[in-house]
């Protein structure tokens, strides 16, 4: 059990929280069905903190969690996955350049991946 090191946008509707969590194995089918040539580095439940645990809000919000330095690494991506209540895996994309943070928008809950690509894995073929 790391400590997650995350903050929310200023901005934000409302607060969320975040915790480490394993996953089973509808979420792990989820997660598979869009890692492409990526690697689930860790898992988590993410919730608004005020509405309990509800599956999705009307507003988005930003967060900026710390990439757990086991999982640092020169020219390594990020992104998280979210699964929705009803399993539908969506892809959220780092909308920062720090090789040490993720930072992802997002208005649906519960079960979430980050996910890691290195530079060699993910070379585009030109024709």
């Amino acid at each position: 059990k790391e400590e997650i090191n995350f903050t929310a946008d200023a901005g934000n509707a409302y607060e969320v929280t975040i915790e480490n969590s394993m996953q089973g194995m509808l979420c792990f089918a989820s997660f598979e069905a869009v890692l492409e040539d990526y690697t689930i580095g860790r898992t988590y439940t993410i919730f608004p903190s005020e509405s309990g645990q509800v599956s999705q809000m009307d507003e988005k919000v930003k967060i900026t969690m710390t990439i757990p330095e086991t999982l640092q690494a020169e020219g390594r991506t990020f992104r998280m996955i979210s699964v929705t209540e009803g399993g539908k895996p969506v892809v959220l994309e780092d909308l920062d350049s720090n090789a040490e943070t993720i930072t992802f928008e997002t208005n649906t809950y519960y079960a979430y991946a980050l996910i890691y690509r290195d530079a060699a894995k993910g070379k585009v073929k030109t024709r």
